[in-house]
């Protein structure tokens, strides 16, 4: 008898169990229709940055660009002997500051730690230590957010009279920045010709756009906006364009030599340190290059002529790239390596001694720098 008062009970709780099942699936909607609760959130760039390294007042970053605008982060140690803090500018710039508004982390004593986020726009982003002396000494750098190309010259390399390009062309037109920083002893600057060369590199002027006068160790950068062509570049000081400082840059073709100047073979300025020679038995060979803080280690140093591998490793801190200095065409010009990054290159050498460098601004003056023999 109470076995039956039981049943009308258990089919009612049986009948609501059902409905609140069929309520659950109906509220959660089709499993397509919604983002997974679980769904992974978009991946924040983090950089890694070592204050007091490669110097006391240096800054390393694992990575000097970032592919995207948006969030990144900062993870800031500092390894120096004293304390230092870590700044970012909140507005894009590359006017080589001493001081800007931004976000800055705690003052950070010998092996402490701090982490900052902040939200970044396309541009060029400087940052620096704010402790009062710091900056001005050379602790601070540029970032690089988004996709405008970053060519990095280098006036007074490789000789007192010429220019040092990273890459000869870009692919495509639009806005390029150049970065430029003077090596050499005297005062230079940097000019883009506005319009497209009709004289394959021997103009000693033109309208253009110009860094300011950068003395020894200076940076600045400008950015402009290039149509399809073969821009010619210079020094505007009285004299030095005439005595070779120039070349040709190409935006979405590839650059013609110069003739007549040591920034040509697009703009590496390069005059050719190849004591020049037939390769009688030209062989392959493969050479190991690894790049380090502020070296290049090789696999050999002594090569036979022909036809030669560059197997390219950054093995350091920072980036660096490999550039055989002398080839026509930029053939020289190894890509630029974040760190653990690796690529190879292959260049036809004939018998002769040519110089290695890392084109990456203040790497040769810190000593990025040695020298290869190809005999034949």
């Amino acid at each position: 008898m109470h076995r039956l008062r039981l049943i009308p009970v258990l089919a009612t709780l049986g009948a609501a169990g059902a409905l609140l099942s069929w309520w659950l699936i109906v509220a959660a909607g089709p499993a397509s229709g919604r983002p997974a609760a679980t769904a992974a959130a978009a991946t924040v760039p983090v950089i890694h940055v070592t204050a007091g390294k490669p110097s006391e007042l240096a800054f390393t970053l694992s990575n000097s660009s970032i592919p995207a605008a948006g969030k990144v982060t900062f993870e800031v140690t500092n390894a120096g002997t004293i304390a230092h803090d870590f700044e970012i500018c909140s507005a894009p710039s590359a006017n080589n500051a001493n001081a800007c508004k931004g976000t800055t982390t705690p003052m950070l004593s010998h092996g402490q730690s701090a982490s900052l986020t902040v939200t970044l726009k396309k541009g060029l982003y400087e940052y620096l230590c704010t402790v009062t002396g710091h900056a001005q000494a050379g602790m601070k750098g540029v970032l690089e957010v988004a996709s405008t190309p970053v060519i990095h010259v280098t006036a007074g390399r490789p000789t007192e009279l010429g220019f040092r390009l990273s890459t000869p062309s870009i692919p495509v037109a639009g806005k390029v920045t150049f970065n430029v920083t003077n090596v050499g002893t005297s005062p230079h600057d940097f000019e883009i010709c506005s319009a497209p060369t009709t004289t394959n590199g021997s103009a000693f002027t033109c309208k253009g756009t110009t860094t300011p006068m950068l003395k020894h160790g200076q940076s600045a950068s400008i950015t402009v906006t290039l149509r399809k062509g073969v821009y010619e570049f210079l020094c505007t000081v009285a004299g030095q364009a005439q005595a070779g400082m120039r070349g040709v840059f190409g935006v979405a073709v590839s650059p013609k030599a110069n003739a007549g100047g040591t920034g040509g073979a697009g703009g590496n300025g390069s005059t050719t340190t190849v004591a020049a020679a037939p390769c009688n038995n030209p062989s392959t060979t493969t050479v190991s290059v690894n790049e380090l803080e502020y070296k290049f280690v090789l696999s050999q140093y002594t090569i036979p002529c022909g036809k030669v591998i560059f197997n390219q490793t950054n093995g350091g801190q920072i980036e660096h790239n490999f550039d055989v200095v002398g080839l026509a065409n930029g053939a020289g010009v190894g890509p630029f390596l974040q760190p653990g990054g690796s690529a190879s290159t292959t260049m036809n050498l004939t018998p002769g001694s040519y110089g290695i460098i890392c084109d990456v601004a203040t790497h040769v003056s810190l000593g990025m720098s040695g020298s290869i023999t190809v005999t034949g």
